[in-house]
């Protein structure tokens, strides 16, 4: 087995990470690499709701901003089954149910069969088509396109339905737009609409988290050791403890040596710390991290590889031994 770098996505071999290759091989079982580095961003949490003013879907990995001021609804009985969020205004005036379709990646998508479902949606939901309207396609990414329609209920209430599609790869993302008529014709009408417009145009993708993308083991390991590197590069002692067992052996002789490497830092040289190596091997995974100090002054940089053990046997990523020689 070997190592990978995150950041270039190639093989690397080193003295440490051979190291930490024979610690392995020695302690037995079934070890697997870590993917090459991911396409996407992982999601800054690991279950879907809101998160910092966006709806975050983390089974298929997109986040849409959710307007200010607007809600995000609970989901009802009445939820279609491929429902996985809805959105309205404060007024709850305009609603727009988000809605997830896997596709047969075997076959090209239609708009015109799309359309189609559209319509056959209509008619299942006991709405008389009085008008369709004209098709759109929102400039630019991510390409959405849009078709409206006017309808009226079993109550002879006029409606806006407007239906977005997006296409990506095996996923359609569908979402049912309804505004009554008599708004939807009315400046107040079309700024609800713009407004949705607005966010919707901003979906951005994740690292889909479970079946389709990461594990969550590996999300997991993944946030702890971004935020171990992030720590060790600032220098925060007191955050760094706190990643460590209480039982780590030679906790000391490690502290002595952090302190007496940073003491120069950022006063007197800059520091970067980077994640160059993992093996994982359940609820257990080998780390290598790379320090690379430049001295403001001038010179040559200073590199120092240092290897740790981690476990989540206790519930949560804790580092609970060094690599021996790499300390």
């Amino acid at each position: 087995m070997i190592f990978f770098n995150r950041a270039l996505k190639f093989p690397i071999r080193t003295a440490a990470s051979l190291a930490v290759l024979a610690l392995l091989a020695v302690g037995g079982g079934c070890h697997k690499l870590r993917p090459q580095g991911q396409k996407l961003p992982l999601p800054p949490v690991s279950d879907s709701g809101l998160v910092n003013g966006e709806f975050l879907q983390t089974d298929y990995g997109f986040a849409l901003p959710v307007p200010a001021h607007w809600s995000l609804l609970r989901l009802s009985e009445d939820q279609e089954v491929d429902e996985v969020a809805r959105l309205s205004d404060p007024g709850h005036l305009l609603i727009a149910r988000v809605t997830v379709h896997l596709l047969d990646p075997s076959k090209d998508f239609s708009l015109s069969d799309w359309g189609a479902q559209c319509e056959q949606l209509l008619q299942d939901h006991q709405l008389v088509l009085a008008k369709k309207g004209k098709s759109e396609q929102v400039d630019g990414a991510p390409g959405w396109d849009i078709q409206n329609y006017r309808v009226t209920d079993k109550a002879k209430v006029g409606w806006l339905d407007q239906e977005w599609a997006l296409h990506q790869g095996d996923l359609l993302l569908w979402v049912h737009v309804s505004l009554d008529q008599a708004t939807a014709d009315t400046p107040k009408g079309q700024k609800l609409l713009q407004t949705l417009r607005d966010s919707l145009s901003k979906i951005h993708w994740y690292e889909p988290i479970g079946e389709r993308g990461i594990s969550l083991g590996l999300y997991e390991l993944d946030h702890f050791t971004d935020a171990l590197g992030a720590d060790l590069q600032r220098g925060n002692a007191i955050r760094v403890n706190s990643y460590f067992d209480d039982l780590y052996p030679g906790k000391p002789e490690w502290d002595a040596w952090y302190q007496k490497f940073m003491a120069d830092v950022p006063s007197g040289a800059d520091l970067k710390v980077e994640l160059t190596g993992m093996v994982i091997n359940g609820d257990q995974a080998t780390v290598l991290f790379t320090f690379t100090k430049k001295e403001k002054a001038g010179g040559p940089a200073q590199k120092v590889e240092k290897g740790f053990q981690l476990s989540k046997k206790s519930g949560d990523w804790k580092i609970v031994a060094p690599v021996v020689g790499r300390t």
